[in-house]
Parts: structure tokens; C-alpha cells; sequence
């Protein structure tokens, strides 16, 4: 690329000047790959001129590759000026990742790199792009140790990102491991990588205004899709809360109060009170932990409260290990007696059985009394 468009795309694409601007409806593309944008790019070949020397950008990491009102992928670091901001040496060294090998192991390495390392740079982008999981995937290696193996292969076995898992043509995977060839003169220029990428562009329209369509379909459907996701969410905490306020209220109560309406005070002539312990529950309290205690009464009220729900009762109160239930408020039932005495006998039948976490020295008791 001539010296004019250099200075040109280093002005406008800087980040000074991106600051400066507001960045200037600008994204780095590695910000947009964590944020799973999707991104319609071109291969950085258009920034170079097969008639220019052979230099290279030195820089060639998706930090520095700048996402150009989400429709294009340029580089914007062309080399490096003396008046760069100082980096500190953890950035500095992530930014090796990216880095051919040849360029690690020579210490008196072109600091604008090459051409050919900006191939293999190039192919570490685009396998970031690809598996949207950083330049070396999912990794439990340090950025050291990678930098180290890439200088040094153990036992001659070349370090490269792993291919496995990732979700590419064939053709796209072959241009990845022609770009990061260990010998720089076997990786291809990226004029030829942008010819063999051709059939990741198959199905797609070559008017930029069609592919704007297409992307906006796409992205019509993503939306549709997380609609209904966050109104199925809704729908959940909805089903939570209308839980949490009829075990609270009476469900007569709670439905008015949904409903925004004032309830008004009710008095009732004849009901009938259900209290209920757990015999032995002092001795039973001496001897276990508090944690075990708490994990006996919730293994018993859990018990009690599918119970009552297949009656007509109202739960009012638990304390330690006595519990109260009502019948024939909230919802008027004349035969509330009978309701509460058929609770009784169910519940009877049902504790000694009852599987607890903790293990107790005999099956748990209960003692019901009504009122």
C-alpha cells in the first residue's frame, strides 16, 4: 500500500484518534468477537501493494485489527512510531500470541515484523474469528508456556491452536495450517489466502446492500429467538412469585391482590386449627448438629406442604418443629372439619415412611392435634 493511504489509515484509525472522535463508529475485533457479533470481513490483502517492500505490520493481533461499522475488518496498527504509548509487560506479552515463530526466536527481528509473519498472525485471527474462543481456544496453558512452546516445540512437535472441535470447511481449516507453516517461505501471500477463503463467502450476494439484508434477517431471527427465551424467564420468576405469595397469603387473598384489588377484612364463625410437633423433637435436637436439624425439619415440612395442597387448608404458620394449618378460611368450606381430619390421617400415614437425609435412631413421629 503507498506511503499516502499508510499515513491516511493511521490517522483515521489510531487509537489517539479514535479516542479523539468517539471512536469514531469504530469496534476493535476483539471486543466484537466476545460480544458474538457476527462480522462479514475481507482479508487484510487490500492493505498491501505486491509492488511494496516486504515489510510487515508487526502488530497483527485482533486488538489491532479495527471492526469498521461492523461491515469490515482492516488492520490500523501499520508498524510501529517512536511516540507509542509505553505498554506494560503482561500486554506486551499476550500480544506474542499472535507472533510468528521465527520472529520469537530471533532477538534481532524486523520490530515491524514481516510478511510472512503477518500470514501466520493473520491465521491466529482468523481462527479467533472462527472458534470466537481467543487466539488459542480454550486453553489451561499460560501465555508464557504458549509463547515458549511456539519458540521451542517439545520434542520437535510443533505448537499450534488445536483444530479439533472447531466448526470449519475443510478448505478453511487447510488455509490455517498453510498459514502457520513453520517455514515462512511455504505460507501463502494474502492475496492467495483470500482466493482460497472464496467458498466461505458461498450463498452470498456480492451487492453490500444485499448482504445488509441478509445480515438484518439474521439478526431479526437472533432477536425473535431471545425474545422468547427472556419471555419464557418471565414466565418462570412469574410461576416463583405467584408460589412464594400463596404459600404467604391465602390463595382467595393473594389472587385479589394480583388483581390490584383491596381486601377487605373477613371474619369467620367456625373453623377448624390443625397443630402438629415431632415427638421427641428436644431429645432429637440434643443430639444432632444444627445444620442436621435444619435438614430434618426441611425434609418434613417439604413432606407437609404436597400434603396440604391437595386440600382445602390454609398453612399459617411454622415454628421450630410446630406446624399450623387451617381450614375453612380464606376459601369458605362448610366441611373444613372433615378436610382437616382427612389431612391428619394422611399425614400420619405418610411421616414414619418419610426419607430423610440425616439418619435418626427410629422413624420420625408426629403428634396432630385439632381444634
Amino acid at each position: 500500500m503507498c506511503t499516502e493511504a499508510e499515513d491516511a489509515l493511521r490517522t483515521a484509525a489510531s487509537p489517539r484518534k479514535r479516542d479523539e472522535e468517539g471512536r469514531c463508529g469504530c469496534a476493535d475485533a476483539e471486543d466484537a468477537l466476545r460480544a458474538e457479533r457476527r462480522l462479514l470481513w475481507r482479508a487484510p490483502e487490500l492493505l498491501r501493494d505486491p509492488a511494496a517492500p516486504a515489510r510487515g505490520t508487526q502488530k497483527g493481533t485482533s486488538t489491532n485489527v479495527t471492526l469498521y461499522n461492523m461491515l469490515a475488518l482492516f488492520f490500523v496498527y501499520v508498524g510501529t512510531c517512536g511516540c507509542a504509548d509505553a505498554e506494560d509487560a503482561l500486554r506486551a506479552e499476550r500480544r506474542l500470541l499472535w507472533r510468528a515463530p521465527e520472529l520469537l526466536r530471533d532477538p534481532a527481528a524486523p520490530a515491524r515484523g514481516t510478511q510472512k509473519g503477518d500470514v501466520y498472525s493473520f491465521g491466529i485471527i482468523l481462527y479467533e474469528i472462527l472458534g470466537r474462543d481467543g487466539p488459542w481456544g480454550r486453553t489451561h496453558l499460560t501465555n508464557a508456556e504458549i509463547i515458549g512452546r511456539v519458540r521451542q516445540p517439545i520434542g520437535g512437535v510443533l505448537f499450534r491452536p488445536p483444530l479439533s472441535g472447531l466448526a470449519a470447511r475443510p478448505s478453511v481449516l487447510a488455509v490455517l495450517n498453510a498459514c502457520w507453516s513453520e517455514r515462512p517461505d511455504r505460507r501463502p501471500d494474502l492475496r492467495l489466502v483470500r482466493l482460497r477463503l472464496k467458498d466461505m463467502h458461498a450463498g452470498m450476494k456480492t451487492n453490500i446492500f444485499d448482504n445488509m439484508l441478509a445480515m438484518m434477517e439474521k439478526y431479526a431471527s437472533n432477536l425473535e429467538e431471545v425474545v422468547a427465551q427472556r419471555t419464557e424467564q418471565l414466565v418462570q420468576e412469574k410461576r416463583r412469585t405467584d408460589d412464594l405469595l400463596h404459600r404467604m397469603l391465602p390463595r382467595s387473598v393473594a389472587e385479589a391482590l394480583k388483581r390490584g384489588e383491596r381486601v377487605q377484612a373477613e371474619s369467620f364463625s367456625c373453623v377448624t386449627v390443625y397443630f402438629s410437633d415431632i415427638v421427641g423433637f428436644t431429645k432429637m435436637a440434643a443430639t444432632h448438629t444444627p445444620m442436621e436439624i435444619v435438614d430434618i425439619l426441611n425434609d418434613l415440612y417439604t413432606c407437609l406442604d404436597a400434603i396440604i395442597s391437595s386440600y382445602n387448608v390454609y398453612k399459617v404458620e411454622t415454628i421450630g418443629d410446630a406446624y399450623m394449618v387451617v381450614g375453612g378460611v380464606g376459601e369458605r368450606c362448610a366441611r373444613h372439619a372433615a378436610e382437616v381430619g382427612s389431612l391428619a390421617l394422611h399425614v400420619l400415614q405418610a411421616v414414619p415412611g418419610l426419607r430423610m437425609r440425616v439418619a435418626l435412631a427410629e422413624p420420625p413421629r408426629i403428634r396432630i392435634g385439632e381444634q
